[in-house]
Order: structure tokens, then C-alpha cells, then sequence
């Protein structure tokens, strides 16, 4: 039997995994509501809006973890719809709901291609419109490519990988200097009374994901609602802790303020002042893994501003109580340094291409690039003949050092019109082609073609090592592109042994494109 999505997620988190969860799932529009991330089992994948804008057409992509907004969605109660929490006139849609249309967002209508429905046994996503007791098309991630960035489709439901999904619910309270940000972070996930609340570099897991509880005032641990951010005696230097939930306790009665990104205790007063005095603050100011998190006065330092990411309906955060806040003005730690802002990357030097499609090849100089595309006698795609130089130039989304990029090129390449957009990864070494044909999306995906004289165009065993030597569990330069992510202190996995390339694993993106910027352009001479 099908259950609209919110009444499943209801039935998953209060039977199988959170004892808490509220009998009425809460309107997420509203104050204190409930946001998920809907990630691939087993993966740190999560469905994202592309780009994180919002318009009619936005192509719904998986994208590394990260709690932002562009991976929150809601659900009404009662609705089959998945709304994007980034704006709630938005939802997912179908389009004509064939096998291979792309998700996408689409103003919020009531239509058969936005009712979708969740299987928990078998964390499936499906359209229910042709028939709710037997949904036949699945969310599919498009031909099981576990790119970040590869586009989200409805394809006939087989149970594989790319098709299920689990659905975590949450949002993230953030620390946002220095350029990176840091988390309130759940030490190991352990929900026993009295684990420590830290901080840890944001990574979109579940021991870093929160629920505001607009009726008891406390901010609740997503994963299992019993537990509450308890603040103990109350006292300066006292760190915060889980502890099961009691809304008579005042030590878990806390209030955010949005105009001064304060978590404050609001019973935090005296007999001098009625208001609170205490505020959730970041010991030493120390921007650390593992570094613990106390009450102190508020002071309006740095160490106690707080973003809660969201959408901007979470304003309403700041009525988690009627007090304001007393400030006490102190001394603070140093604020951490922002980056220093670096330059954009670019493709200068860089060749990519594709073992199975030989046939199409890119040449990238300063301004101008060398397409070559030749395909004939292929039943089920047009024929090209593409042989020419083009000026293009890059759209830049993401900021640094997660730049990515669209392609930008003429109207007319070679003459021709083709249906293609390209999207540049954010290694800058890699792109993929996506062309239309019949209406559905077709991906190729173009990586560097030579390096130190191998060839990466389907000769290198171990995969992308050429570019992100982390597949092997290795973070070996500590350069910014990397994208190891996670608690772990696990030793590295060695990189397999007949992988001609794995000598390339101690140099990062930034030092490889430093070193081959400076070739010259000639077409398909390998740099």
C-alpha cells in the first residue's frame, strides 16, 4: 500500500529509527518544521538542486553531502509532493513522466508528475501517478554514475543502487570564518547521556543534523528526538552535552536570534535583568575538530555567532521565546583570517576525451577551442561532423576552492546548432557533455587525455587517479580539490597495483594545472 511521503517518513522515523518523532509530522513551512536530505544508500550522494538556484527547469543533480540548502527538501502532511526548502513554491517534477525524463524543478501545481511516493523496505522513490499501489518508474541515478553532478531521472524500477535512497532528517548549525565552515557535531553519533556537542568540519553526516522544537524550546538531536542539547549547571565554562529531553529543564531551553546568530539559554537571567545571559559559545575560539562547545556570558563575539542553515522561514527561530538577550562586552579571540581569494581556474592546456567515444575530442587554449566530433551510423543518435575552432569562455557557479563551471560557446559550432550543454567538475581536468536527443538527456563524460605520457582515455585501471588520488583513501598534498570527507583515521587503502598512473597520486589539481597551463595550444597534442 502507498502512503503519500510524509505519512512513510512519518511511519520510517517513528517506528524504525526515531522513538521521538512527533505524531504529526510538522509542516516544514512553518515554525519549527522538519527538512530532510535524501541521499543515495550508502553513499555520501545527495539529491541537489544544481547550482542552488531556483527556477522552472532547474535539473536536479547528486552532489556530495553538505547540509546547504540546495539539498533540503520538506513535505506536507498529507502531500505526495517533495517541496525544495530553498523555495516552497517549488517542487521535484517529472515532466511527461516517460522512462529517462530528468527531475527537475517546477512551480508547485498538484500534477500527476509531482506526486511522488517512498517505499521503506525497499528505499525506493517513486511516481505514484500511474498507479499507487504499483508504481512501476523509480528516482535513478542516470546510468549508475556516481559523479557528483550527474543528473537525477525516472527509470523502470529494478532495486539496483542508483535506485535507493534514505531520507535523513535535519538541519545544520554552522560556524561560517575563516573560510571553512565548522559544525555542531554529535562526537561519534553516540546518543548516550553525556556525549559531548563539538565541533567538526561540516560533512552533511547525521551526527550534525538538528531539530528546533518550537514547542519545548530545544534544539533536539534529528536522529532521535529523545535527546536534547543540555547546557548542565547552567554555569560559564560548562560544556554542552546530549541528554534525554525534559521540557522542564531550563538548561535545554534555548533561543537562537537571527539578527545577532546567537543560541542563548533563555532562562539564563537574575533578579538584576530579565534577560537570558548566556550564550552557546566556541571555547578559545578555536576553529578545531573535536574542539568543545560551553555557555558563556554573550558577549557579541565572533565564537558566538552561529548560521542556521535554511530556509528563510527558519526567521521565525528567533520567537523560540519572548527574552532578549543581555550583552556584556569582553574581550574576544582573534577572529580566524579569511582566504586569501585565489584565482579562478581554467581549462588552458587541457585536452579531454573518452575511450568510448572516440570521436569527440576537446582542445582547450586561452579563448578558443578545438571541437572535434565525428559520429555516423550510430541507429539511435543523430550523426555529427563537427571539425572546427570556437571562441568559448566559462560561467563560473560555487566559490572557491568548489568552482564549477558551464561551458559557454556560439549559438552555432561549426555552423550547426547542436542540443548540448557542457558542465565543467569542479577539478577543472573533467567536464561532461550532456546532449538532448528525442527529449532525453544523453551524458558523455570527457576526462584529461594524456599525462606524464599515459594515456587516461580508458587505459588507467584504477580510475580517475589522475586527477583524485582521494578514491584511494589518501590525502596526500592536502590541496583544496581533494574531497576525502569524513571522521576517519583509517589507514589509506593502497592504490591497486597494476594502476599505471598511481605514481601521479602525490600531486594534487592545483600543482598539475600550474605545471601544464603554460603549453602551448595545438590542437590534440597532449600536454
Amino acid at each position: 500500500m502507498t502512503f503519500s511521503i510524509a505519512a512513510i517518513l512519518l511511519q520510517v522515523y517513528g517506528v524504525h529509527a526515531l522513538s521521538g518523532w512527533p505524531h504529526d509530522l510538522p509542516d516544514a513551512s512553518g515554525n519549527g518544521g522538519m527538512y530532510f536530505q535524501i541521499s543515495v544508500l550508502g553513499k555520501d550522494l545527495c539529491l541537489d538542486v544544481q547550482g542552488g538556484k531556483s527556477y522552472n527547469g532547474a535539473p536536479i543533480d547528486i552532489w556530495e553531502c553538505n547540509g546547504l540548502e540546495n539539498q533540503l527538501w520538506y513535505f506536507d502532511a498529507d502531500s505526495y509532493a517533495i517541496k525544495y526548502a530553498g523555495d516552497s513554491t517549488k517542487c521535484i517534477d517529472a515532466g511527461d513522466m516517460t522512462t529517462g525524463s530528468a527531475l527537475k524543478l517546477w512551480d508547485c501545481n498538484g500534477l500527476a508528475q509531482q506526486q511522488i511516493g517512498y517505499d521503506s523496505n525497499a528505499h525506493t522513490i517513486y511516481s505514484t501517478a500511474t498507479s499507487r499501489s504499483n508504481a512501476a518508474s523509480c528516482f535513478d541515478v542516470l546510468g549508475g554514475d556516481a559523479t557528483p553532478g550527474t543528473l537525477v531521472q525516472l527509470w523502470d524500477c529494478s532495486g539496483a543502487w542508483n535506485q535507493q535512497w534514505n531520507v535523513l532528517a535535519g538541519l545544520t548549525i554552522r560556524v561560517q570564518q575563516g573560510g571553512t565552515d565548522f559544525c555542531l557535531d554529535l562526537q561519534n553519533g553516540d546518543t548516550s547521556d553525556g556525549t559531548p556537542v563539538a565541533l567538526w568540519q561540516c560533512n552533511g553526516l547525521v551526527n550534525q543534523l538538528w531539530y528546533f522544537d518550537g514547542v519545548s524550546y530545544s534544539i533536539k538531536y534529528a536522529a532521535d528526538q529523545t535527546k536534547c542539547i543540555d547546557a548542565g549547571d547552567m554555569n560559564s565554562g560548562t560544556q554542552l552535552k546530549l541528554w534525554t529531553c525534559n521540557k522542564d529543564y531550563p538548561q535545554q531551553q534555548l533561543g537562537y536570534d537571527v539578527e545577532m546568530r546567537t543560541i542563548y539559554l533563555a532562562d539564563s537571567t537574575s533578579t538584576r535583568s530579565p534577560d537570558a545571559s548566556m550564550c552557546v559559545d566556541i571555547v578559545a575560539g578555536a576553529l578545531n575538530n573535536g574542539n568543545p562547545l560551553q555557555v558563556w556570558n554573550c558577549n557579541g563575539c565572533w565564537n558566538q555567532h552561529f548560521s542556521i542553515i535554511g530556509p528563510a522561514s527558519l526567521a521565525s527561530l528567533s520567537q523560540h521565546t519572548n527574552r532578549s538577550f543581555l550583552v556584556s562586552p569582553e574581550a574576544c579571540p582573534p577572529a580566524p583570517a579569511p582566504p586569501s581569494p585565489g584565482a579562478k581556474p581554467t581549462m588552458v592546456g587541457v585536452n579531454v576525451c573518452n575511450s568510448d567515444n572516440p570521436n569527440l575530442k576537446l582542445s582547450f587554449g586561452k579563448d578558443t577551442l578545438y571541437f572535434q566530433w565525428k559520429r555516423q551510423g550510430d541507429p539511435a543518435k543523430p550523426d555529427r561532423n563537427v571539425d572546427c575552432e570556437v571562441d568559448y569562455s566559462i560561467g563560473y557557479s560555487g566559490s572557491d576552492p568548489w568552482y564549477e563551471g558551464g561551458l559557454q560557446l556560439p549559438d552555432k559550432i561549426c555552423g550547426q546548432e547542436l542540443p548540448i550543454r557542457i558542465h565543467i567538475h569542479s577539478s577543472f581536468e573533467d567536464l561532461d557533455v550532456h546532449e538532448k536527443i528525442n527529449g532525453q538527456d544523453h551524458k558523455i563524460y570527457l576526462k584529461r587525455e594524456m599525462k606524464d605520457g599515459l594515456d587516461h582515455c580508458g587505459h588507467c585501471t584504477c580510475g580517475d587517479c589522475h586527477y583524485d588520488c582521494s578514491n584511494f583513501g589518501e590525502l596526500t598534498s592536502g590541496g583544496p580539490q581533494h574531497r576525502r570527507r569524513g571522521h576517519t583515521t583509517a589507514a589509506p587503502t593502497p592504490a591497486p597495483a597494476d594502476c599505471p598512473c598511481k605514481t601521479e597520486c602525490p600531486l594534487d589539481t592545483v600543482t598539475r594545472r600550474r605545471q601544464f597551463q603554460s603549453a602551448r595550444f595545438k590542437s590534440f597534442v597532449s600536454v
